[in-house]
């Protein structure tokens, strides 16, 4: 492919972007601008989705293996999850307020029982060369654990 061949197709401003992935269908993408995640719609470029609760700039974004979670995290250490079916922010690990900048998320859902939904685990590394791992459960007020 030429350099010359490939042409924008669409432009987005988003001030101070400094994380982006796209879903794991490639049906959407997440972009950490400022302390906002915005999701848009790879497809249409329509905007579905602006989060907010990170008090710093957001470094990192991480997609559910279902799509239908994300997770994001802050210059501050901050861990926040986000449900797209509900559009509203998963209970925030606070515990892990106030340390080390993650560089780098990785996150992984699975079922847990009838009836306690969908169990995200989120492992982020940091600047100070810690693994941090947190568990939340999917559309419930409960987050289990963090382990550091």
């Amino acid at each position: 492919i030429l350099f010359r061949t490939l042409k924008p197709l669409h432009q987005f401003p988003l001030a101070n972007c400094h994380a982006l992935k796209y879903a794991n269908g490639g049906h959407q993408f997440a972009c950490g601008a400022g302390i906002q995640v915005v999701v848009y719609s790879a497809i249409s470029m329509l905007q579905l989705h602006n989060f907010t609760g990170h008090v710093s700039p957001i470094t990192c974004i991480d997609w559910a293996k279902d799509d239908l979670s994300l997770f994001s995290a802050g210059s501050d250490g901050a861990l926040c999850g986000w449900d797209l079916v509900d559009a509203a922010q998963i209970e925030p690990v606070s515990q892990l307020n106030g340390t080390s900048q993650f560089c780098s998320l990785v996150s992984q859902m699975s079922i847990h029982g009838e009836h306690s939904g969908p169990v995200g685990i989120v492992v982020g590394a940091t600047l100070d060369g810690m693994l941090k791992e947190a568990k939340w459960t999917i559309r419930s007020q409960e987050h289990a654990q963090v382990r550091e």
